[in-house]
């Protein structure tokens, strides 16, 4: 049986495009490490620099950090 060219639909050669950019919502930015890095060691320091808190100094950092930017 000989091959035939099948032919695409009208709708297959319409690109889809995103929405334009002043209807999506704004991306929010997360600090960066290094930023977190900072603020956290400024709460170890402002603590009296006492060992044993680092995970807690690190998301106090990372919400004073985010509450910043909005």
């Amino acid at each position: 049986m000989p091959k035939t060219s099948r032919s695409k639909k009208p709708s297959e050669d319409v690109p889809v495009s995103a929405p334009p950019a002043e209807q999506t919502a704004p991306a929010e930015v997360e600090p960066s490490l290094e930023a977190i890095a900072k603020r956290a060691y400024e709460i170890y320091l402002a603590r009296g620099g006492a060992h044993g808190n680092d995970t807690d100094d690190w998301l106090r950092a990372e919400l004073d950090l985010r509450a910043d930017k909005k």
